[in-house]
C-alpha cells in the first residue's frame, strides 16, 4: 500500500547551527514556521504577486507531506530576511521503498541585494545541512536558474529537456500547432474537430466517469497498481491528491474525474484548466481494458474544450509508461522548456531523467 513518510520538521529546526556565514553581514538561520510570513514578503518583494497569502499558506505550511524547508539569509543590521532558499518535501520512492523526498521550492534575493553574488550563500547553507546527504531533491528549474546553475558549475544536475506533447482541441490550435497562425478559427472547423475526438474515443462510450469531489483510499490501491515503477517515482496518495489539487487555491482550476465499476475506482485523471491552456497534471489508468482511458481522455477533452481552452498538454520523462498511447491519439510532441534538476546524494542512480516516472502534478506551479 501507498505510504507517508513522518514529518520531522521540529527535528530539523533543531539541528546544530551552520558554521557562522563567510560574509559578516548576513547571518544563515532555519526558519521555523512563525517566520514563513517573512519568506513570503522576500519571495513577493522579488518575484511579484507570484502566489496570495493563502497558496503561500498551502504550500508551506498545509502540505500532506510536511512543511517547508526553508534556509533565510539576514541581514545583521536590520534582522531583515533578504533571501531564501526553500525545499518543500514530496513523495518519492525507489520501488517500494521510501525516500525522504524534496521538491525545490523559492529560491529568491529581495531586489536591493540581487546580482551581488549573495544567493551562492542560501544555496551552500542548504547543501552543508547535515541531513542532506540522505535527501533525493528534484526541481524544476527556470532559464534564470539554469544561467546560475551553468556559471556556478552545477549545470550537470539538469536534465533535459522534458518531453512534451500537445492535443489540439479547437482549429486554430490545430493550424497553430503546424505552423499556421489564422486570423479566425470557424465553427464549423470546431465542430468537426469534436466530431473526430468523439470517434477517435468512442470505445470508451459505455465507461461511466464521474467527476471526484474527493479522493478516498480506495484510490491508493489503484494509484499503486497502475503508477509503481521500480526506478524513482512520486506515490500519490488520496490525502496528497486532496491537498495538491482539491485544496488547491492557486491560480486556475482543478477537475479530477474517475471511472467507476461498483463503487470503485478504475481509473482517473486531474486536469489544471487556465485560460486558454489545459494540463494533463494527472493520468492513472491501466492498460487493459483499453476503454478506461479512452473514456477518460474524452471526458477529459470535452471539460477543456467547455473552459474554452484550445489545447491539452502533458509533459514527463521519455520513458514515462503511456506516452506512446498519447501519441497515437494525437499528442503532437513539441519543443520543450522543462528542465529536471536531480540532486540526490545517498541514491546515485536518480541522477537521471529516463529512471524517474513523473507527471505535471510534480510542480509547485500548476
Amino acid at each position: 500500500m501507498l505510504w507517508r513518510r513522518p514529518d520531522r520538521f521540529e527535528e530539523w529546526l533543531r539541528l546544530p547551527a551552520p558554521p557562522p556565514c563567510e560574509d559578516p553581514r548576513f547571518a544563515l538561520r532555519r526558519v521555523s514556521e512563525a517566520d514563513f510570513e517573512r519568506v513570503y514578503d522576500v519571495v513577493t518583494e522579488s518575484f511579484g504577486s507570484l502566489r496570495t497569502r493563502d497558496a503561500y499558506e498551502w504550500i508551506y505550511g498545509r502540505n500532506v507531506s510536511g512543511k517547508a524547508r526553508c534556509w533565510a539569509l539576514v541581514e545583521r543590521q536590520t534582522d531583515r530576511f533578504v533571501g531564501v532558499d526553500t525545499n518543500f518535501p514530496w513523495p518519492m520512492a525507489r520501488g517500494p521503498r521510501p525516500l525522504a523526498g524534496f521538491l525545490c521550492g523559492d529560491w529568491a534575493i529581495v531586489p536591493a541585494w540581487q546580482r551581488q553574488g549573495i544567493s551562492r550563500l542560501t544555496y551552500h547553507a542548504a547543501m552543508a545541512d547535515p541531513w542532506r546527504a540522505q535527501q533525493s531533491v528534484i526541481g524544476w528549474p527556470n532559464v534564470k536558474s539554469r544561467g546560475s546553475a551553468r556559471k556556478g558549475g552545477r549545470a550537470h544536475r539538469h536534465h533535459g529537456p522534458v518531453p512534451r506533447g500537445v492535443l489540439p482541441l479547437r482549429t486554430r490550435a490545430c493550424l497553430q500547432t503546424v505552423g499556421w497562425s489564422p486570423p479566425l478559427a470557424g465553427s464549423l472547423g470546431d465542430a468537426a474537430l469534436a466530431a473526430f475526438w468523439t470517434w477517435r474515443f468512442g470505445g470508451g462510450a459505455a465507461v461511466r466517469v464521474e467527476p471526484v469531489r474527493r479522493f478516498d483510499s480506495g484510490f491508493d490501491a489503484l494509484t499503486e497498481r497502475c503508477m509503481a515503477w521500480p526506478d524513482y517515482w512520486c506515490p500519490h496518495d488520496a490525502a496528497f491528491l486532496n491537498w495538491r489539487y482539491l485544496d488547491n487555491p492557486g491560480i486556475g482550476q482543478h477537475v479530477a474525474l474517475a471511472t467507476m465499476d461498483d463503487a470503485q475506482p478504475t481509473g482517473y485523471v486531474v486536469l489544471h484548466l487556465n485560460g486558454a491552456r489545459a494540463w494533463l497534471t494527472e493520468f492513472v489508468v491501466p492498460e487493459r481494458p483499453p476503454e478506461i482511458r479512452s473514456a477518460l481522455m474524452a471526458r477529459a477533452i470535452g471539460v477543456a474544450r467547455d473552459a474554452g481552452c484550445g489545447w491539452l498538454e502533458f509533459f514527463a520523462p521519455p520513458r514515462w509508461r503511456h506516452w506512446p498511447w498519447l501519441r497515437s491519439v494525437g499528442f503532437v510532441p513539441m519543443r520543450s522548456e522543462r528542465v529536471l534538476y536531480i540532486n540526490s546524494p545517498s541514491e546515485p542512480l536518480a541522477n537521471s531523467l529516463d529512471v524517474w516516472q513523473l507527471v505535471p502534478g510534480d510542480t509547485d506551479i500548476l
